[in-house]
């Protein structure tokens, strides 16, 4: 429970109230958002200890930050803004992330006529060029458009494309039949074939608790009625085998909503959410285990990231109990 979370029984100094309700009156005027130089100024009028690398501030900073009161990362890129209301992404980000056959707004309206490429690309293959930003966020200076996409990238809502101009939306992939069946064509063609065989599958299982400590083997009535996999963590984690694919300089990423064939170098998979299951389907595409090993590290990366509580564990097709048809899956 929260109540149990050691920084919420924790003991804070006088000054940290202090500057706390002076952050609050900030917010109370309408701001969303305060510099770090800022915050700094307010932080020496509240009375905080202020050295050169402002320590004491910072586990203030970070303090509000785990009990939610605001939004602060000490990252390069995300450490000169503090957000005191976390709205202010969220109304940012539904410009990009949205459907936008109801979401019809005047920007959007703006950038399909001065920016058709950009807009199309967007609209069509997920493909966010920062052209765009100054008409969808045209409010916004150049240097908070800034912020804004470097938290974007910073919660998986975009990914960095391998020409840094372009950034890769996941929530706007699509995912018709006809092109499912096309991918999955084309995962056939790649010489072993797209079948989550026991020989070339796995399967990443989800929960909320650890579950199977004392169940080496589930069926997967039990996967789908014991499991939780988190809507939009699938994306998530897509962003990322993106991102380590043009690292590797593997071959162009072939992206739906819900399935991918990944290369990590010279190791391709197809990837697909199977949400019923509460489970993530690897299929390898050659005879080799690595593309598995990174996705692995790779969805570890996003539990540490936003759900340190979600458990997750790797299973391979396993006979049926009593020779019976029900699909099983074993503790790898």
């Amino acid at each position: 429970a929260v109540r149990q979370e050691k920084y919420v029984n924790r003991r804070v100094p006088i000054t940290w109230y202090e500057l706390y309700d002076r952050l609050q009156a900030i917010l109370n005027s309408g701001k969303p958002t305060v510099s770090f130089s800022d915050t700094v100024a307010l932080a020496s009028a509240a009375g905080l200890r202020l050295g050169s690398e402002q320590t004491e501030l910072r586990a203030l900073l970070r303090f509000l930050h785990q009990l939610g009161i605001l939004m602060y990362f000490n990252e390069p890129g995300l450490d000169d803004v503090v957000v005191l209301d976390p709205q202010w992404l969220v109304s940012a980000a539904t410009k990009i992330i949205c459907q936008f056959s109801i979401h019809d707004l005047p920007e959007h309206r703006i950038a399909q006529k001065t920016r058709s490429k950009s807009w199309n690309a967007l609209t069509r293959s997920a493909e966010l060029n920062v052209d765009l930003l100054p008409v969808l966020w045209s409010e916004h200076d150049d240097a908070t458009r800034k912020q804004l996409l470097g938290l974007m990238v910073k919660f998986g809502l975009a990914v960095p494309m391998r020409d840094h101009s372009t950034f890769l939306i996941p929530s706007l992939l699509t995912a018709s039949p006809d092109k499912v069946a096309g991918l999955y064509k084309m995962a056939s063609a790649s010489g072993l074939g797209a079948k989550p065989d026991a020989q070339h599958a796995a399967y990443f299982v989800f929960g909320l608790q650890d579950q199977l400590d004392n169940n080496q083997a589930l069926d997967i009535d039990a996967v789908s009625r014991e499991g939780f996999l988190p809507t939009g963590f699938f994306p998530r984690v897509l962003g990322k085998c993106v991102a380590w694919s043009q690292s590797t300089h593997g071959a162009p990423v072939q992206l739906l909503k819900s399935d991918a064939i990944v290369s990590f170098g010279g190791d391709r998979a197809l990837l697909s959410e199977l949400a019923e299951w509460n489970c993530i389907r690897v299929v390898l595409l050659q005879d080799n285990v690595l593309a598995v090993e990174r996705v692995a590290a790779l969805i570890q990366e996003v539990i540490s990231e936003c759900m340190p509580r979600l458990c997750c564990h790797l299973m391979l097709p396993a006979p049926a109990p009593g020779g019976g048809d029900a699909p099983s899956l074993a503790l790898s």
